[in-house]
């Protein structure tokens, strides 16, 4: 063991080196190229020099000076003073100072600048250096387009369905004890359909959610895919594109903190019907997180407490769970809501932390949450020799905890909002705390 703790932790430091040594080689090159002077090549004969007339260098414009004129006159010197308008290749940087409430600035200067450039632009509102924010006016690509799915679309999000509900099926009628002979005679055995819908529902859960509350925002979505597999499961979940931006982070917190808890309680509820029919067997030593003939969910203080709820005395110190179907349906479910609520980049864990605590403050949770981790995949690893948790840790490492930001990144989200996503932090926790000694002996565990 102590061989693979130094292999990974040499491991460790050798990306952090890397990283560092990358990042300094790109900041010194890039000065080597804004600083180097031109220099004549070295064997090239003296010749006459030939001056040119000089070019007039043509500034950067996404906008004419007629446009520029209007929108300076989009900036009310009593909601935000106007400083200066940069022009970038991207869009339009407008730096000032704000003068009132940053919700009421960024309509005010959002409906001036549609009604001056009906739908030219996006209207980006962030957060800058010295906490003095600033507008980006980036042009609007999906203008025109027609975001309404079509024929072809229906139809491929039917087939999706169609297909992950045979997978499933399938797989859930082999967990029911169906022999495969059996099965490939009736390919609709009703045995698996418990199975199938537990699954379905749970993993496809956190993008329903989301689906419905981008079509009560009206923010432009695809259609809903579901994504079969020809092996267990049967289905990875499903798939959701939005093709348009998130306007703020209160509705960025909707949408993570709307999925997460809806998918945590399927998921409960399933796991919590499925352990009360599930069967306690013997301990040994290939019990384990992915063995579902033998579960240990001690790794998990949340999946611990439910277990013990639903099962009571029969789950004690030297037991594990052969799972039922239906729990093995939740229990995957629940185990990909866990990843899922992690502070990471395009994970819903990252969307509620992003709206609870901006751009920043999500990148230092996001790498707070990695060291956090791998902290627990060595406490995981010495308590019980389970390298798994460890591994995914370092895995965790390489995804990014820089999230997208919406377009008013400013605004903060109210109280509410703020103490119903501490309790999902809180969750979360217990999610990913393993059990400790004096509360197992408490519980009988």
């Amino acid at each position: 063991m102590e061989k693979w703790i130094v292999l990974i932790l040499s491991g460790m430091i050798a990306y952090w080196v890397l990283t560092l040594t990358i990042r300094r080689s790109a900041q010194i090159s890039r000065w080597l190229r804004i600083n180097q002077p031109a220099l004549p090549p070295r064997d090239s004969s003296p010749e006459p020099e030939v001056v040119l007339p000089p070019k007039e260098s043509t500034p950067l414009r996404s906008i004419s000076i007629e446009e520029e004129a209007l929108l300076r006159e989009c900036f009310p010197w009593s909601v935000y003073f106007l400083e200066s308008i940069e022009y970038r290749p991207q869009g339009v940087v407008c730096r000032g100072r704000l003068r009132t409430d940053a919700g009421a600035a960024y309509q005010t200067v959002k409906d001036n600048i549609s009604e001056r450039f009906a739908d030219k632009f996006f209207v980006l509102f962030q957060s800058g250096l010295g906490d003095q924010p600033f507008f980006v006016l980036v042009p609007d690509a999906i203008q025109g387009k027609n975001l309404r799915p079509s024929f072809i679309s229906y139809l491929l999000a039917g087939l999706s369905w169609s297909l992950a509900c045979g997978t499933t099926s399938k797989y859930g009628a082999l967990l029911s004890g169906v022999q495969p002979e059996q099965l490939h005679q009736n390919l609709l055995d009703s045995r698996g359909w418990l199975y199938a819908l537990t699954v379905l529902a749970v993993l496809s859960s956190k993008d329903v959610v989301k689906y419905w509350i981008c079509r009560w925002r009206r923010i432009a979505t695809g259609l809903l895919y579901c994504v079969p597999l020809p092996f267990f499961p049967g289905t990875c979940g499903t798939l959701l594109q939005l093709r348009a931006p998130i306007p703020d982070r209160r509705v960025l917190f909707d949408l993570g903190f709307g999925s997460l808890v809806v998918n945590l309680l399927l998921a409960s509820a399933g796991l919590f019907w499925g352990l009360q029919h599930s069967t306690v067997v013997t301990a040994t030593a290939e019990s384990g997180i992915l063995n579902f003939a033998s579960c240990d969910p001690r790794f998990s203080l949340f999946l611990t407490g439910l277990s013990k709820l639903a099962m009571g005395q029969d789950f004690s110190t030297d037991t594990a769970i052969q799972l039922h179907p239906v729990a093995t349906a939740a229990y995957l479910g629940f185990l990909m809501m866990a990843i899922n609520m992690l502070p990471f980049k395009r994970f819903d864990g990252g969307y509620v932390v992003h709206a609870m605590y901006g751009v920043r403050g999500s990148i230092t949770i996001g790498q707070i949450a990695k060291i956090i981790l791998i902290m627990l995949g060595f406490l995981q690893l010495r308590l019980t020799g389970y390298t798994g948790s460890l591994v995914f840790a370092i895995l965790l490492m390489f995804f990014p905890t820089i999230s997208d930001p919406t377009l008013n990144d400013v605004t903060e989200i109210d109280s509410r909002r703020d103490a119903w996503g501490m309790c999902l932090l809180g969750i979360t926790v217990l999610i990913f705390l393993p059990v400790p000694g004096i509360l197992g002996k408490f519980l009988g565990v």
